[in-house]
């Protein structure tokens, strides 16, 4: 194996660039206490929710709240931790509450972000991630809806770390010979991302399932080589899988497309065989399709658990949340 190349000054640039960069999130933070130093919007919830919890009210629940308690329990955890090595904060108000987001936000966050984007990176090629890994991780830290709900004690900044790193670990234990510990972390993580948001069930359940069960035909197929729909469905049945690149979409075997409307329809078309393919595939295989399932079901039934005993998706009065359309 060649030795790794060394990165070029612009990419060393980029990279010791994110840091200073991401200063802008604690700057935010200190404009959004001058100006709203009491609790904002939601925060009116959030924020004593939080603090019934810093003072081991863990029964208190307010019914106003529709999302599970992850968020203050990351809250609790930090302050506490900090508490013990600094002696503060004794008491929790909007601003305590609003840095433990920041640190998730500045710190946390475009962390694990690397890590996901050079695991992904690596299974295409060896080359270095260069300025284009950093740019790509301020460009999802600093997404304007993202960076607006960093400086206030909202879900969202959580939800997505723990969606990233619930990825990080699915890779892990989908590569070869990996260990059973990595599928036991990814299926708490999976069931931690929905104590901070329910609607993470779609990623951690859905989406992570579907790319497992794509990387399982891949692994067990060979390239279909016909754009005939009945040799592609054919095919999956025999392990001929039908899966071009996007780059290389196109209609039947190539064929040039006549303008840029008919190269579109041309790539829905493969999309269409492409399902096809997967579809055939996977029913052609479905005792490996089923046994690499299982942590996704296994998370799907923790959320099918709760929903029963919750007596629904939400928590709380959730006819609050309810869109309602006024006569007038």
């Amino acid at each position: 194996m060649s030795a790794a190349q060394p990165q070029s000054g612009l990419a060393l640039a980029a990279r010791y660039a994110v840091p200073f960069v991401l200063l802008s999130i604690p700057i935010w933070m200190n404009r959004v206490n001058a100006v709203a130093p009491e609790p904002y919007l939601d925060e009116a919830f959030h924020i004593p929710q939080a603090q019934a919890y810093w003072h081991h009210k863990w029964t208190h629940w307010d019914p106003k709240i529709t999302t599970p308690p992850g968020l203050y329990l990351w809250s609790y955890l930090l302050c506490a931790c900090a508490l013990l090595l600094r002696g503060s904060p004794t008491e929790l108000n909007a601003e305590a509450l609003r840095s433990t987001n920041v640190a998730a936000a500045a710190i946390f966050l475009p962390l694990r972000l690397q890590t996901l984007l050079d695991s992904l990176r690596k299974e295409r090629n060896t080359r270095p991630s260069g300025a284009w890994l950093s740019h790509t991780v301020l460009n999802i830290c600093l997404f304007p809806p993202l960076f607006f709900f960093s400086g206030l004690y909202y879900t969202d900044i959580l939800a997505l770390l723990v969606v990233i790193e619930a990825y990080n670990w699915d890779l892990k234990r989908s590569a070869p010979n990996a260990f059973a510990g990595p599928t036991f972390v990814f299926i708490l993580l999976g069931v931690a991302a929905l104590a901070f948001r329910q609607t993470n069930i779609f990623w951690v359940a859905v989406f992570f399932g579907g790319l497992q069960v794509i990387r399982t035909l891949r692994k067990s197929s060979k390239t279909c080589q016909s754009p005939n729909v009945a040799d592609i469905a054919k095919g999956g049945f025999k392990n001929e899988l039908y899966d071009p690149p996007v780059s290389e979409a196109s209609l039947a075997g190539g064929l040039p497309s006549l303008s840029h409307n008919v190269n579109i329809v041309n790539e829905t078309l493969d999309y269409f065989k492409t399902a096809i393919s997967l579809g055939a595939a996977a029913l052609g295989n479905l005792g490996q399709v089923v046994i690499s399932s299982i942590p996704y079901v296994a998370i799907l039934a923790a959320f099918g658990g709760f929903v029963l005993w919750n007596n629904g998706v939400v928590l709380g009065k959730f006819k609050v949340d309810l869109l309602v359309f006024g006569v007038s």
